[in-house]
């Protein structure tokens, strides 16, 4: 995938699903395409995507890649046409010829219109809402016969939760109950082309504390595709004015009880930066009674280690405190607050990578 991703403006689903409905609140319409690689991972986030409007333009700054160019004629057809197209690349000569490497990339595009009408203001709106609270849903969309218009229905595990499901399509509960470890693909339901699509929530990074260095991490991590939250006890702080980036901001009455209500999972990271370090062994407790696939907190080497050691005092064995990075980041010989935040991101991507290699994981 790096030709696709180095040479053409792709967006992951999250990013997508909100430039979506910002044009459908104006009352603008889109043309998605989503892009299914070769190499698919189940449960993996869903197949990222170019977005085009009315005027034939991608979305975003574009990078001049061959699949822009591809995607913008093939956007053209159904922006004539408002019927939904299925490409399939395998063995297709679907690019210029000294282009043509990138279609091994790829194995189907999708596109379709998405307009602004009420069902799909709801149906885009909810999607995007369990997105940010980190909810899975399954996308079914029916490729339209000639004059009828396009099917569509968002799934949960709870079952039907917007659309209608086209005729002959069968319900949520005949697709399966292990549709989330599904790929995005082209496939036939009850007679019907269909494209299904699992939409699978970012992996979340919890940043704990809204100082100079927390700012620069929500920004990284939203960049590196993580679902971002912040959290810290002064509203002065934690605004969103601050992290217009981050997904969720969190106004904590206290740090004692920083994850109420929350899953934190194996695919979470707890990010414990807290001004002045006044309570990061206090978050730092509460992250190792999580699940969370990667905790670190900030602190120089002999002071951090000095504090961790502190908290695996209260309770907690020696394999628990192996959990925690601290110094938190890699070691790329930085100082300024910038690079700090450079070395923590780069440190959580290196742990998803490492998470995403193991046998059984969700992704």
């Amino acid at each position: 995938m790096s030709n696709i991703f180095h040479d053409n403006m792709t967006l992951h689903t999250a990013m997508a699903m909100r430039i979506l409905n910002e044009f459908l609140a104006r009352g603008e319409s889109l043309v998605v395409a989503t892009l299914v690689p070769v190499s698919k991972t189940p449960g993996r986030a869903s197949g990222f995507k170019v977005l085009v409007d009315r005027s034939g333009h991608i979305v975003g700054e574009t990078e001049g890649g061959g699949l822009e160019r591809k995607i913008c004629r093939e956007a053209a057809h159904v922006w004539r046409s408002g019927a939904s197209r299925l490409i399939d690349f395998t063995g297709l000569g679907c690019l210029e010829d000294k282009e043509a490497g990138i279609t091994g990339s790829i194995e189907q595009m999708f596109l379709e219109r998405i307009e602004p009408n009420t069902e799909n203001v709801l149906l885009f709106g909810l999607l995007r809402e369990r997105l940010d609270k980190g909810l899975p849903s399954l996308l079914v969309s029916a490729m339209p016969r000639v004059g009828e218009d396009a099917g569509r229905c968002l799934l949960g595990p709870e079952g039907i939760l917007a659309g209608v499901l086209p005729a002959n399509v069968p319900g949520g509960n005949a697709l399966g109950s292990d549709w989330e470890t599904l790929v995005p693909t082209g496939t036939t339901l009850g007679g019907r082309p269909c494209f299904l699509e699992p939409v699978i929530p970012l992996d979340p990074v919890y940043i704990i504390g809204a100082g100079r260095v927390g700012r620069l991490v929500a920004g990284l991590a939203s960049f590196a595709a993580f679902r971002v939250v912040v959290m810290d006890d002064d509203p002065g702080y934690v605004c969103p004015t601050r992290f217009p980036l981050a997904d969720e901001v969190v106004v904590l009455e206290a740090f004692h009880d920083c994850f109420m209500g929350r899953s934190v999972g194996p695919n979470a990271s707890v990010v414990i930066m807290t001004r002045g370090h006044a309570h990061d062994q206090e978050v730092l407790a509460q992250a190792l009674q999580s699940q969370a696939g990667y905790i670190g907190m900030m602190g120089c080497k002999a002071e951090g280690l000095a504090r961790v050691a502190q908290v695996g005092q209260t309770g907690f064995c020696q394999e628990d405190v192996a959990r925690v990075h601290c110094p938190i980041g890699l070691p790329i010989g930085g100082a300024t607050p910038e690079e700090t935040a450079l070395s923590v991101v780069a440190e959580l991507v290196c742990a998803r990578t490492e998470r995403l290699k193991r046998p059984g994981n969700r992704e």
